[in-house]
């Protein structure tokens, strides 16, 4: 899909049960709404600002902040530069229930990665 081109949220409206999003956009926030099922969940890695937030929906947004937007970008460019490295541990798409599990149990080490494997 070309986002450039492309409205994310009206291609993919209601077909997505959640979403990871970890760009500072507030209209990728409202694109993810736009895609989410009743009921969906909206996870955010950094502030976003929602209006327009379709309550009839009853969608949920969970927010794990590491700080402000600065902040953030100070993060980045340490990890651009070399001088930091995310702790991330990736898993096959088919693990998704047991990673999951480790997440609610408070057993990931950082972030965790679904990938779809071929082969």
């Amino acid at each position: 899909m070309d986002t450039t081109t492309e409205d994310v949220g009206e291609v993919l409206a209601d077909s997505v049960n959640a979403a990871i999003t970890f760009a500072p956009s507030d209209a990728v926030a409202e694109q993810v709404l736009k895609a989410l099922v009743w009921g969906g969940t909206l996870v955010a890695g950094v502030p976003v600002t929602v209006s327009g937030f379709p309550f009839n929906k009853e969608q949920i947004i969970k927010a794990s902040l590491l700080g402000n937007r600065a902040q953030m970008n100070e993060v980045l460019a340490l990890a651009a530069e070399g001088k930091i490295r995310p702790v991330v541990d990736r898993f096959a798409m088919s693990e998704a229930p047991e990673v999951l599990g480790l997440l609610a149990a408070g057993e990931l080490r950082s972030r965790a990665v679904l990938e779809n494997r071929v082969g």
